[in-house]
């Protein structure tokens, strides 16, 4: 059975780390939820991953706040699972067959 997976992913001027952490989440349905940065970061996720939802916030709602924004949209979207991913990590290749197993 396929599973509708949704990757959250909350950042603060995260170019630092972007480029790794979202290369490894294809070819998964992303969203970030970006809490105001000012380094270029949703330029450069509007010029380099075209299909990854970016829920622009005005100023820094921090983490928390981010992250539950980021759900309720995957969820209305039809999620079968969530997964919460910091800006400064990525994901290994099958991590998700290897989760979605385990159930």
């Amino acid at each position: 059975m396929k599973y509708k997976i949704f990757i959250i992913i909350a950042t603060f001027n995260g170019m630092k780390w972007l480029p790794k952490c979202l290369k490894s989440t294809m070819p998964y349905s992303v969203i970030v939820i970006d809490n105001g940065s000012t380094d270029g970061t949703t330029d450069y996720i509007l010029s380099n991953y075209p299909n990854v939802n970016i829920l622009r916030q005005k100023k820094n709602i921090g983490f928390g706040q981010a992250n539950n924004i980021g759900i309720s949209y995957a969820l209305k979207e039809g999620a079968d699972y969530v997964f919460l991913l910091n800006q400064d990590a990525y994901l290994q290749k099958g991590s998700f067959d290897k989760l979605v197993q385990r159930q």
